[in-house]
């Protein structure tokens, strides 16, 4: 698609407005450009996977910098999947 959208530019001055060329947040950016430079930015690109967001009964949350969009490393998304797990063993261990 070549429709350029102002929100998806939006979004992705959110993640980083580095991210954007000049004049790019006020004309919009293509969904294609918005998904490529998102991907880029988290373990998508890195490990093939992305963690969108985690929920535990007990309603802990897992605070990182820069959100879920930022997991990037092996690291980042080991410690989101421990916090997530918590203290089961056999989930740590699987």
């Amino acid at each position: 698609a070549t429709k350029l959208r102002v929100d998806l530019a939006t979004k992705l001055h959110e993640i980083d407005p580095a991210l954007l060329l000049p004049g790019e947040r006020e004309r919009g950016i293509t969904k294609g450009r918005y998904l490529q430079q998102r991907d880029s930015q988290s373990s998508s690109a890195t490990l093939g996977l992305r963690i969108e967001g985690i929920s535990r009964p007990d309603g802990a949350t897992f605070e990182s910098r820069g959100g879920f969009k930022r997991l990037r490393s092996e690291e980042d998304i080991s410690r989101a999947l421990a916090f997530f797990v918590g203290g089961n063993a056999a989930a740590h261990d699987a």
